[in-house]
């Protein structure tokens, strides 16, 4: 062999050496300095692994067995920790980290999480953003990250209890890009996102100690929310639910098939102020089950109107259209403890719903209503108001058509000692309201209309007493079955301690007076 090929394979040799040797040293050096970032967290979050790899010519980096931990500001106890078998981060440009400080990954791959939270009410979590974007210096551009199939498991500290769990919990963000050098601070600003999908399933949610919140599946993205078999129920049967309360208060099972929010926008505003607003919401198929057991002591709490309860959310709504289809309410009222539960009927529900929500764009949120009540009684329902409107006003109007008076027996009996016989053919009204004060105008057309008088024991009461009563309550509307017999009332008084509900009840029966004795009375 010559001296020159000698010299040429020597040389060579070293220069694979030195590479190699550079290799190591460059990823020596790289993991030196993730090791010491990692090292120099905020006190409040640890990052433990069992292994990191850093590999230079493939531009990845593998933690092995991580866990990431957070502690709670003020309890120092854990409130937040993410256990993963395998964290990749592939396609890093180790060249503009080390000369720009800027950090670009194409690709972070995260497989089967374990995402605890423990809920601390006095640890205030929302000044870790704050923290973190005071932290941040570099920018961080992530093109794609996903996380496999994981699950979420989220615990009330106190009582060591849950408070949410999810299955199958998955996504992928696209386009991911922190930015702490934007001018703007806001969440929105500093924080973007090009594209995302959520989803998980057997989601369970409880709300409070006696209600929770079912889901077979949820998915999200960047323009849809959709929720599949969503079941918001009481967590005890109504036997048990009744010993345990010490007031009023409502035993529901609402089932609902689809709830679907399109063209979907949510986030943060220029405030750091969480927004919801969608193009179109459809729920499909609503089931609702309620049961009041009124002989319990009332719950005297102030009952704010929708209008007031949407005007105070702590998040900006704005659903554009809300249709709810093929809907049905069963509701059951315990009157008296030697009665069935007296029940209404709503088949046939059907809604369309127009800008529901408390942005100020929307300046009147309006719904139309129709349904079958105790399965054969057409209704027709127009309910309108102003979530700005302070004074909480608002309009509703309704339709009903023919049905038996006898129906209400089961309400009327044990709280009025009344019983009705006869046919109401057809009942106009509108209610115009406010916050405490409403009026109403009534029409309605009746036959053979009777009044009966009862005693405690629900016997009737002398016919003589009942027959002077029905003396001053016309059995017909009108001799002529087209012509109406009208009612009128105001300064109707709401009851704050009672929802909307009652407020509605309390006019209807003012009108009916009004028109029964012939006070509203006027030509057709």
């Amino acid at each position: 062999m010559s001296i020159t090929r000698k010299k040429w394979i020597i040389g060579i040799l070293i220069t694979v050496v030195l590479c190699v040797t550079g290799v190591f040293v460059i990823n020596a050096v790289i993991k030196s300095k993730i090791e010491t970032a990692i090292n120099n967290l905020d006190r409040n979050v640890k990052l433990n692994y069992s292994d990191l790899e850093v590999n230079v010519l493939s531009r990845n980096i593998h933690f092995v067995n991580s866990e990431l931990s957070i502690t709670g500001d003020t309890s120092q106890k854990l409130i937040f920790s993410l256990q993963l078998d395998n964290v990749a981060l592939n396609g890093i440009d180790f060249l503009n980290y080390l000369i720009d400080d800027n950090i670009h990954i194409n690709e972070l791959i995260l497989n089967n999480a374990l995402i605890v939270y423990k809920h601390n009410p006095s640890d205030k979590t929302g000044s870790y953003y704050s923290k973190i974007k005071d932290k941040l210096k570099k920018r961080l551009t992530i093109d794609l990250i996903d996380l496999s199939e994981s699950k979420l498991n989220i615990v009330r500290k106190k009582t060591d209890t849950t408070l949410l769990k999810a299955e199958n919990v998955k996504f992928k963000i696209e386009g991911f890009d922190i930015n702490p050098k934007q001018q703007e601070k806001s969440l929105n600003s500093v924080i973007q996102t090009q594209d995302y999908e959520f989803s998980l399933t057997d989601l369970m949610f409880n709300i409070s100690p006696y209600e929770s919140l079912k889901s077979d599946s949820l998915y999200l993205s960047k323009n849809e929310l959709k929720a599949i078999n969503v079941d918001l129920m009481t967590n005890y049967e109504i036997p048990d639910y009744v010993n345990i309360i010490k007031k009023e208060r409502d035993h529901f099972n609402i089932k609902i098939k689809e709830i679907g929010l399109f063209n979907l926008d949510l986030g943060y505003n220029t405030n750091d102020e969480f927004y919801l607003k969608a193009d179109s919401t459809s729920i499909l198929k609503p089931s609702a089950k309620i049961y009041r057991d009124k002989t319990l002591a009332d719950d005297t709490s102030f009952k704010p109107l929708y209008s007031n309860l949407l005007r105070n959310l702590s998040f900006k709504l704005a659903l554009k259209t809300v249709a709810v289809t093929d809907g049905d309410i069963q509701y059951l009222e315990k009157l008296d403890l030697n009665m069935d539960p007296a029940e209404l009927k709503f088949t046939d529900l059907n809604a369309s719903i127009n800008q529901l929500g408390n942005i100020e764009s929307y300046t009147m949120t309006s719904a139309k209503v129709n349904s079958k009540f105790m399965k054969t009684t057409p209704i027709e329902a127009d309910w309108s108001f102003k979530v700005q409107d302070t004074t909480d006003s608002f309009v509703f109007k309704a339709d009903i058509g023919d049905f038996n008076a006898s129906q209400l027996n089961q309400f009327t009996i044990p709280s009025e000692q009344l019983r009705l016989e006869g046919d109401v053919m057809q009942t106009y009204f509108t209610i115009n309201g406010k916050a405490s004060l409403s009026e109403i105008d009534l029409k309605i057309r009746y036959d053979d209309f009777k009044i009966k008088l009862l005693k405690d024991n629900g016997r009737e009461k002398k016919s003589i007493l009942t027959g002077i009563v029905n003396l001053f309550v016309p059995a017909d509307s009108k001799d002529d079955d087209s012509r109406f017999r009208y009612g009128y009332a105001n300064n109707v008084d709401r009851d704050t301690a009672k929802s909307i509900f009652n407020f509605l009840w309390k006019n209807i029966r003012s009108g009916l007076k009004s028109a029964i004795k012939g006070d509203g009375e006027k030509n057709n």
